[in-house]
């Protein structure tokens, strides 16, 4: 028997593996319903399901040879997203849009520029947020505004473009400030946070092929289709596990029930490893804790609004808004995801992001949902209709989750992710967001690390060391050699795709990381 500690996409997709290859196998949920940080909110007075975590499929590559292809009223129109300056409603000019955009990509090549000249080394304990605000000290402060040039410094000679301004105006730097919370909501973390190195190790590694598309009728249906052929026990949140050499024990924490295995896979989220809510015995190697506590794990929230009837254009799936309040107060809705094409119901979901998104889990549904109002008041004018029900979330408060997805903090690299996808002691194996460098929070990532761990070479050893019969065609001699082949393909496989990422430091910046 193998034991898997909960029931998101990477809990599920191990268990479905596992099942596929005969494997006697229990899955342990400590929420009273399957999905982890994917969930389809369907009460409240909403007239369609909403997804309150992910809610994004992040590749959808049409496959000639298998006759599939997304369908196409699912797509998200990535290249449209008009913005709107959040203090006087006005949509931002073309020409002013592409200034700033421009000073974002100076400012993030000047942060480039800080590591490739003093080395990895010795910018190791730098945030991403510290190097930007030091270039934008050293571009647009009131002694660089002194000397012109001194913005447009590393600008090629022969280039086209207008000179950057000796300073931002106010409207400028709330713009710039909206491109910040966009990274912000990349991150889900502040970026004085972020590792200035390793912030986007993942570009390297492309993405999922195709366009993104969005779920009708919510994201649930697919995990819960998982779950329907699976040993899922509900409402069991497991409070520590026990690794030995004749297999591992597992215990609950309501009901103090014992589950006995041959191994264990722990898809928790980071988050609650992070505040200890599983115990082991033995502890935790040193490397282990260590790249635990390194990676970050941050924090995105949203805001649901449905309204009587749609009163925003609707020919974009969303539309953002650059909202006063400086670096504490940039992220508080800066964006507004439209789901009326997608589901047909007048909904928008306001994007929490950065050091708002922190503050926001101080805060009730009914001031953020005020909030909200306030940004699109300024946006449509005060006559806007009231909600018909509003909700927020608080990923960060949640006790199962204790938080978004990972990003690398300050002091971790690929490597903590690395670090943190190894076995301990062969019996303890791990999967989930946080443990994929190469698709770190996506629901394709998690799902992928649960079927890398079922073809982990590690598994062979704890169930032949377990198990007295292997006649099942999955073990054996055989399956070492095939499963250890699966578990090098996926790990390759994830290596190796390619699509659109935001090459955030090459002066190319996407404007959505829908990830």
């Amino acid at each position: 028997k193998v034991i898997v500690v909960g029931a998101g996409p990477a809990g599920l997709a191990a268990a479905l593996h596992l099942k596929r290859c005969g494997v006697e196998t229990v899955v342990l949920e400590a929420r009273d319903r399957v999905g982890g940080r994917v969930h389809s909110y369907s009460d409240g007075g909403f007239s369609a399901p909403v997804d309150l975590g992910a809610s994004i499929i992040t590749g959808t590559a049409t496959v000639v040879a298998r006759g599939t292809r997304p369908d196409p009223s699912t797509l998200i129109r990535q290249h449209l997203l008009p913005i709107y300056d959040g203090l006087t409603g006005q949509r931002v000019p073309d020409a002013l849009d592409s200034l700033v955009d421009r000073v974002r990509d100076t400012l993030l090549d000047d942060a480039r520029e800080r590591v490739d000249s003093l080395g990895e080394a010795a910018t190791e304990a730098e945030s991403l947020g510290a190097a930007l605000e030091r270039a934008f000290a050293n571009r647009f402060s009131a002694a660089a505004a002194a000397d012109p040039d001194m913005a447009n410094a590393g600008a090629p000679a022969e280039s086209a473009a207008a000179p950057l301004p000796a300073s931002l105006d106010e409207a400028q730097q709330r713009l710039l400030n909206w491109h910040w919370s966009n990274l912000e909501y990349g991150c889900s973390a502040s970026l004085d946070q972020v590792s200035l190195v390793h912030w986007n190790q993942d570009e390297e590694y492309g993405g999922f092929g195709g366009q993104h598309c969005m779920v009708i009728g919510g994201y649930d249906p697919i995990l819960k289709a998982l779950a329907e052929r699976l040993d899922v026990r509900l409402s069991s949140p497991v409070s520590s596990v026990s690794d030995t050499s004749d297999g591992v024990t597992v215990t609950t924490a309501s009901a103090g029930e014992v589950f006995k295995g041959a191994a264990v896979i722990v898809t928790v989220p980071l988050g609650c490893l992070k505040a200890g809510d599983v115990t082991f015995d033995p502890s935790l190697p040193p490397w282990k804790a260590e790249a635990v506590t390194k990676l970050g794990f941050g924090d995105l929230n949203k805001v649901f609004l449905e309204f009587p009837h749609a009163f925003w254009e609707n020919s974009t799936d969303f539309f953002g808004a650059a909202v006063p309040g400086g670096p504490s107060g940039r992220g508080r809705c800066f964006m507004f995801w439209n789901l009326q094409p997608m589901i047909g119901k007048p909904i928008l979901v306001a994007l929490v992001s950065g050091k708002a998104a922190y503050e926001s889990e101080e805060m009730s549904d009914e001031e953020m949902a005020a909030a909200a109002m306030e940004v699109l008041g300024r946006l449509y004018g005060e006559k806007i209709p009231v909600p018909v029900c509003s909700l927020a979330t608080k990923w960060g408060s949640d006790i199962y989750a204790r938080g978004s997805y990972s990003y690398v903090a300050v002091g971790s690299s690929a490597k903590t992710y690395d670090a943190l996808a190894a076995p301990v002691r062969r019996r303890l194996l791990w999967a989930g967001e946080h443990t994929c460098k190469e698709h770190p929070d996506t629901v394709g990532g998690a799902m992928l690390t649960g079927m890398r761990e079922v073809g982990h070479p590690s598994f062979d050893y704890c169930l032949l060391a377990s198990w007295k019969h292997a006649s099942v065609a999955c073990l054996g001699i055989p399956s070492m050699i095939i499963m250890s082949l699966w578990y090098c393909s996926c790990r390759l496989s994830m290596a190796c795709r390619h699509n659109w990422r935001p090459p955030y430091c090459t002066g190319k910046l996407a404007k959505c990381r829908l990830q």
